[in-house]
């Protein structure tokens, strides 16, 4: 690749990133998504892949994994395999510039989480990356600190 078509590629602006903060000096006013930061982009389509219920989208009712309606399901190997092929299928029709190396699905029916580990290669630039989708209850996440007492008072004296 010559040195004038590498540079043009990596000047290369694909989308804003998101959540959209203005910037006067970046593309559009708002901070561009290059070629360096094409996986948040890839990210973040794979998960509005994988959390979208099929329906959802009104003009697309095939869009969708829908993994929050299997949050509470109780899984067997034919199920699993079901679920990962769904996955495969989408991700061909509605992420078709990634191939996708790798799932591993694993549930914890006792905490009721689901965990799915994507591992893909982004086809235009030849990079892979890996993500971590985790739905449910997980004993890391820090419990709340406790409400302070309930204090019942009467009405104040200028109310009487």
């Amino acid at each position: 690749m010559t040195m004038n078509r590498q540079n043009k590629r990596s000047r290369t602006k694909y989308t804003v990133k998101f959540p959209l903060e203005l910037d006067t000096q970046a593309y559009n006013n708002y901070e561009p998504i290059g070629e360096n930061e094409l996986h948040e982009l890839v990210n973040f389509n794979i998960k509005n892949v994988l959390l979208t219920t099929p329906g959802e989208r009104t003009w697309d009712n095939t869009f969708g994994v829908g993994l929050n309606e299997l949050l509470f399901e109780q899984f067997d190997e034919i199920e699993m395999d079901v679920l990962e092929a769904n996955i495969r299928s989408q991700i061909e029709i509605y992420v078709p510039y990634i191939f996708l190396n790798e799932i591993n699905i694993t549930t914890s029916p006792d905490e009721f989480v689901l965990s799915i580990k994507l591992v893909y290669t982004i086809a235009q630039v030849g990079t892979s990356h890996e993500l971590n989708v985790s739905l449910g209850e997980t004993a890391a996440e820090p419990t709340p600190p406790p409400l302070p007492p309930f204090e019942v008072s009467g009405p104040s004296e200028e109310y009487r």
